[in-house]
């Protein structure tokens, strides 16, 4: 989330600790904040977007709803449910209330995007110029993002090594370190080697050791749990290369019938040779 706004962190705690803070039932909420059934709904809506887009409020549904829940007037009566759901909203509720920037893009005067660690407009031609000579040498950039700064530089370029770590380092070392543990219960050899090729890639920053996990994890027919955790889907990024980070679990339901796979599954499968997916983000940018 930390790649899409610099408000959506603050905001993914927020939405937790509020539902922590009344018992895990959002109906007790109206109890505790005398706030309206229409205003608590407004919020639910926008707790259950926020969630699953792992947007901020980036995606038009989501800010949205957000903006419907201020208007009513939500935010006075929310934050007194604890001092933690108080201290999150002072910090993310400037971002998310100024007018501008309001949508995802390269950066300019009414777009924002965290993909550009600069605070300097970037310009296309800028970025696909770095693009096309990364690519020319082969450095995929899934799991990079933009810094722009003033350096010395010759006209020839030299492969070096160089790892930088990011601001992400902290949460990666500690996924890596779950990612271990996690090893010794993978359930056949290929799933375990895919393990390792994820830790390698989340530590070195390898996209080739990714590109390798892909390769055994897609191998891995009908496993009992699903899992990918990795930088995918480039849907967002402006110019079209970086991805954003995801992390899906299946199955996703338990206690229903079909084998636990929930209402909405078939209780049988029959895995296709050959799928294609197409998907569409409802945010603008």
């Amino acid at each position: 989330m930390r790649q899409v706004s610099t408000e959506a962190l603050h905001t993914f705690d927020f939405i937790p600790e509020t539902y922590r803070a009344c018992g895990d039932d959002w109906r007790l909420l109206a109890d505790r904040t005398g706030l309206a059934d229409g205003i608590r709904t407004l919020l639910q809506d926008f707790s259950l977007c926020n969630c699953t887009l792992t947007n901020g409020n980036r995606a038009e549904v989501t800010r949205n709803l957000y903006q419907q829940y201020v208007s009513a007037g939500g935010p006075e009566k929310i934050t007194t449910v604890s001092e933690r759901s108080k201290k999150l909203h002072r910090m993310f509720s400037p971002d998310i209330y100024r007018k501008l920037p309001h949508n995802l893009n390269f950066l300019s005067d009414i777009t924002q995007g965290a993909y550009f660690l600069s605070n300097q407009q970037v310009a296309r031609e800028e970025i696909g110029g770095v693009s096309k000579l990364l690519g020319e040498n082969e450095i995929y950039q899934e799991n990079t993002r933009w810094l722009q700064a003033g350096i010395s530089y010759s006209s020839s370029f030299s492969r070096r090594k160089l790892e930088l770590g990011g601001d992400n380092a902290a949460k990666v070392e500690e996924m890596c370190a779950c990612l271990e543990e996690a090893k010794s219960y993978a359930a056949n050899p290929p799933y375990e080697q895919a393990i390792e090729r994820d830790i390698q890639s989340f530590a070195t920053g390898r996209t080739e050791a990714y590109r390798d996990s892909q390769e055994l994890w897609v191998k891995d027919m009908k496993p009992a749990v699903e899992t990918i955790l990795r930088f995918v889907e480039p849907y967002r990024d402006p110019y079209g290369v970086r991805a954003e980070f995801e992390g899906l679990r299946l199955p996703w339901r338990q206690g229903y019938k079909n084998g636990g796979m929930g209402p909405f599954e078939k209780d049988l499968f029959d895995p296709p040779n050959y799928t294609s997916l197409q998907a569409t983000d409802n945010g603008k940018g």
